[in-house]
């Protein structure tokens, strides 16, 4: 059953997990690596809680990790990166519910246009 306001389908064994605090200061790489290494969705908040990214991945680890690598060809998201205070991950059973799951995220935390 979905939780009241999230939708029609929001995957029911998906569970979070969260990582807070100044992330440049405690070493974003250190407190990544205790991100899950399954398939899930992740959220950036700044530091008021506004929701910077949402996104998904088939390794949630791995995938949040590559914000905090060389940035290079991906300058646009240093800014962003920067405001990061709180990371949300959330755990699901394959990539196909954290599809599903990105996408009614992004249907209730996106303001319209």
């Amino acid at each position: 059953m979905a939780p009241p306001g999230r939708g029609a389908y929001w995957p029911g064994d998906c569970s979070l997990a969260a990582i807070d605090g100044d992330l440049m200061a405690m070493g974003a790489p250190g407190a990544i690596a205790g991100l899950p290494g399954t398939p899930g969705v992740y959220r950036f908040r700044d530091a008021r809680g506004g929701v910077l990214y949402i996104g998904r991945a088939t390794a949630l680890r791995n995938r949040v990790a590559s914000y905090w690598s060389d940035l290079r060809d991906r300058g646009h998201l240093a800014p962003m990166v920067a405001r990061v205070t709180r990371i949300e991950a959330e755990t699901c059973d394959s990539p196909y519910e954290g599809a599903w799951l990105e996408r009614n995220l992004l249907a209730v935390m996106t303001p319209p246009a």
